[in-house]
Protein backbone atom coordinates (compact mmCIF):
# COMPACT_ATOMS: atom_id res chain seq x y z
CA UNK A 1 0.00 0.00 0.00
CA UNK A 2 2.94 2.22 0.90
CA UNK A 3 4.59 1.59 -2.52
CA UNK A 4 0.99 2.97 -3.99
CA UNK A 5 1.03 6.25 -1.99
CA UNK A 6 4.29 7.24 -3.13
CA UNK A 7 3.54 6.56 -6.89
CA UNK A 8 0.63 8.34 -6.68
CA UNK A 9 2.13 11.22 -4.62
CA UNK A 10 5.23 11.08 -6.96
CA UNK A 11 2.86 11.13 -10.11
CA UNK A 12 0.64 13.98 -8.58
CA UNK A 13 4.32 16.51 -7.70
CA UNK A 14 5.24 15.45 -11.60
CA UNK A 15 2.07 16.73 -12.97
CA UNK A 16 1.74 19.72 -10.42
CA UNK A 17 5.15 20.55 -11.82
CA UNK A 18 4.71 20.25 -15.28
CA UNK A 19 1.39 21.95 -15.58
CA UNK A 20 2.90 24.96 -13.23
CA UNK A 21 5.70 25.40 -16.14
CA UNK A 22 3.34 25.21 -18.83
CA UNK A 23 1.30 27.94 -16.93
CA UNK A 24 4.13 29.92 -16.84
CA UNK A 25 5.00 29.97 -20.54
CA UNK A 26 1.70 30.23 -21.30
CA UNK A 27 1.39 33.76 -19.49
CA UNK A 28 4.86 34.68 -20.41
CA UNK A 29 3.90 34.28 -24.32
CA UNK A 30 0.89 35.48 -23.58
CA UNK A 31 2.99 38.92 -22.19
CA UNK A 32 4.91 38.75 -24.99
CA UNK A 33 2.71 38.20 -27.79
CA UNK A 34 0.71 41.12 -26.53
CA UNK A 35 2.82 43.55 -25.54
CA UNK A 36 6.14 42.87 -28.24
CA UNK A 37 4.20 41.70 -31.53
CA UNK A 38 0.98 43.63 -30.58
CA UNK A 39 -1.02 40.54 -31.49
CA UNK A 40 -2.34 38.59 -27.95
CA UNK A 41 -2.84 34.95 -28.41
CA UNK A 42 -6.44 33.82 -27.32
CA UNK A 43 -5.67 30.34 -27.13
CA UNK A 44 -2.85 30.63 -24.53
CA UNK A 45 -4.75 33.21 -22.27
CA UNK A 46 -7.98 30.41 -22.15
CA UNK A 47 -5.34 27.76 -21.73
CA UNK A 48 -3.53 29.30 -18.82
CA UNK A 49 -7.11 29.43 -17.17
CA UNK A 50 -7.45 26.04 -16.89
CA UNK A 51 -3.92 25.09 -15.92
CA UNK A 52 -4.38 27.70 -13.32
CA UNK A 53 -7.38 25.58 -12.17
CA UNK A 54 -5.93 22.05 -12.77
CA UNK A 55 -2.86 22.78 -10.46
CA UNK A 56 -5.24 24.19 -7.57
CA UNK A 57 -6.75 21.35 -7.81
CA UNK A 58 -4.38 18.53 -8.14
CA UNK A 59 -1.21 20.55 -5.87
CA UNK A 60 -4.40 20.84 -3.24
CA UNK A 61 -5.11 17.12 -3.37
CA UNK A 62 -1.05 16.60 -3.42
CA UNK A 63 -1.04 18.64 -0.20
CA UNK A 64 -3.83 16.96 1.68
CA UNK A 65 -2.54 13.34 0.94
CA UNK A 66 1.11 14.84 2.65
CA UNK A 67 -0.90 16.32 5.38
CA UNK A 68 0.35 19.43 4.57
CA UNK A 69 -2.46 21.52 3.76
CA UNK A 70 -3.38 24.53 5.03
CA UNK A 71 -5.58 24.34 7.49
CA UNK A 72 -6.34 26.39 11.27
CA UNK A 73 -5.10 23.35 14.02
CA UNK A 74 -5.30 25.54 17.43
CA UNK A 75 -7.36 23.54 18.92
CA UNK A 76 -6.08 19.67 17.33
CA UNK A 77 -2.58 21.26 18.66
CA UNK A 78 -3.45 21.34 22.03
CA UNK A 79 -5.36 18.06 22.32
CA UNK A 80 -3.62 14.43 22.31
CA UNK A 81 -4.35 10.80 22.20
CA UNK A 82 -8.12 9.71 20.94
CA UNK A 83 -9.61 13.15 21.49
CA UNK A 84 -7.05 14.58 18.98
CA UNK A 85 -7.40 11.54 16.55
CA UNK A 86 -11.32 11.91 16.87
CA UNK A 87 -10.72 15.88 15.86
CA UNK A 88 -8.61 14.48 13.10
CA UNK A 89 -11.20 12.34 11.46
CA UNK A 90 -14.05 14.75 12.15
CA UNK A 91 -12.22 17.65 9.98
CA UNK A 92 -11.01 15.25 7.16
CA UNK A 93 -14.89 13.90 6.88
CA UNK A 94 -15.87 17.40 6.60
CA UNK A 95 -13.35 18.36 4.30
CA UNK A 96 -14.38 15.01 2.54
CA UNK A 97 -18.02 15.49 2.81
CA UNK A 98 -17.20 18.82 0.98
CA UNK A 99 -15.31 17.75 -1.93
CA UNK A 100 -18.33 15.08 -2.45
CA UNK A 101 -20.93 17.22 -2.70
CA UNK A 102 -19.85 20.60 -4.34
CA UNK A 103 -17.00 19.75 -5.91
CA UNK A 104 -18.36 15.46 -7.61
CA UNK A 105 -22.10 15.89 -7.00
CA UNK A 106 -22.69 20.38 -7.69
CA UNK A 107 -19.50 20.00 -10.47
CA UNK A 108 -21.29 17.36 -12.28
CA UNK A 109 -24.50 18.76 -12.20
CA UNK A 110 -22.91 22.13 -14.39
CA UNK A 111 -20.94 19.72 -16.01
CA UNK A 112 -23.93 17.88 -17.66
CA UNK A 113 -25.53 21.25 -18.02
CA UNK A 114 -23.36 23.18 -20.03
CA UNK A 115 -22.91 19.63 -22.15
CA UNK A 116 -26.62 19.58 -22.71
CA UNK A 117 -26.68 23.45 -23.49
CA UNK A 118 -24.09 23.02 -26.12
CA UNK A 119 -21.48 25.40 -24.33
CA UNK A 120 -18.19 24.98 -25.02
CA UNK A 121 -15.10 27.42 -24.99
CA UNK A 122 -13.95 30.00 -27.42
CA UNK A 123 -10.86 29.48 -27.93
CA UNK A 124 -10.32 25.44 -27.05
CA UNK A 125 -13.37 24.51 -27.44
CA UNK A 126 -14.18 22.12 -25.08
CA UNK A 127 -16.62 21.69 -23.25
Amino acid sequence: MQALITTVNRLLSGLVIFLSCTLVACVVWQVLSRYVLGDPSTVTDELARYLFMWTGLIGAAYTSGQKKHLSINILTAKLTGFRKLLSELIIEGATMLFAIAIMIYGGGKLFLKVLAMGQISPALSIP
